[in-house]
């Protein structure tokens, strides 16, 4: 999944892709409400498919 500059994920808006690597993509981004950038990880369907990598 690659997300282009501009995008709003996940209530983040997406600035640049940093790196990416056998997990998934890394991108910075910023939050309209906080005062930072912050890196967010996006992990590729391969590895988020399973239990082990979702929330409960």
């Amino acid at each position: 999944m690659d997300i282009a500059a501009g995008t709003v994920f996940a209530g983040y808006r997406i600035e640049r892709r940093l790196g990416s690597g056998g997990m998934g993509t890394v991108y910075l981004a910023r939050h309209p409400r906080l005062p930072r950038h912050d890196a967010l990880k996006v992990l590729s369907a391969e590895r988020s498919s399973g239990a082990r990598y979702r929330a409960s």
